[in-house]
């Protein structure tokens, strides 16, 4: 009878030991459970701030885009009005030369 008191004493005492020990783990669990909702809340903002980021660059390249087009159409039209101007140029000078030419045939 004294000895199942003492194995009851003793299975008692191993039982609190394992119900703190199970306990401080639960503890662990919940502070590693709250820095991982910590951690994600943290990777979920710097997500959003990349994402949002992303979105600002894409609508820079878009405007980047058409500015680079509508300069590519100006650089056209200024090659051909150049072009323009130089078959005029080369046309006053033709004429030109004619007449001095002819000045000099008269003189």
């Amino acid at each position: 009878n004294s000895r199942d008191r003492e194995q009851i004493v003793s299975l008692k005492k191993q039982i609190r030991e394992k119900n703190e020990q199970l306990e401080g783990m639960q503890n662990q669990l919940f502070e590693d459970a709250e820095e991982h909702e910590a951690d994600n809340e943290k990777l979920l903002n710097d997500l959003q701030v990349e994402k949002q980021r992303v979105e600002d660059l894409t609508q820079q390249m878009t405007t980047l885009s058409a500015m680079v087009d509508k300069l590519s159409l100006e650089k056209e039209q200024l090659s051909s009005s150049l072009s323009e101007k130089q078959a005029e140029m080369d046309s006053v000078n033709t004429v030109k030369k004619d007449a001095d030419i002819r000045v000099d045939e008269v003189n």
